[in-house]
């Protein structure tokens, strides 16, 4: 099933803005760690959606979110995979234009 959302932040300028909008096909359980290094959309357990690109964390079932906005400070949200829901690599993508 795909997976979509609108971006809202500006943690993942330049690709992707505020407002545009992203989708990809999503991935559940051990699939997800074929996602690291590519930008997601990731959904956890709580309801909460990041567009953050996946890196492995310090423990093989942890990983972290990370921005790619060179403009902000770092952001880093560490998230262990029993919490996360799934995740979507964005294939996608439409900027707003408005």
């Amino acid at each position: 099933f795909a997976l979509h959302e609108i971006v809202s932040d500006e943690y993942m300028l330049p690709r992707f803005a505020s407002g545009d909008y992203v989708a990809g096909i999503q991935k559940f359980d051990d699939e997800i760690s074929k996602l690291i290094g590519k930008d997601c959309i990731v959904k956890l357990k709580n309801n909460t959606t990041y567009v953050r690109r996946i890196k492995q964390g310090a423990e093989m079932d942890e990983y972290t979110l990370t921005s790619i906005n060179s403009q902000l400070p770092i952001q880093r949200i560490s998230v262990i995979k029993s919490e996360i829901l799934c995740a979507a690599n964005i294939i996608w993508s439409r900027r707003n234009e408005d």
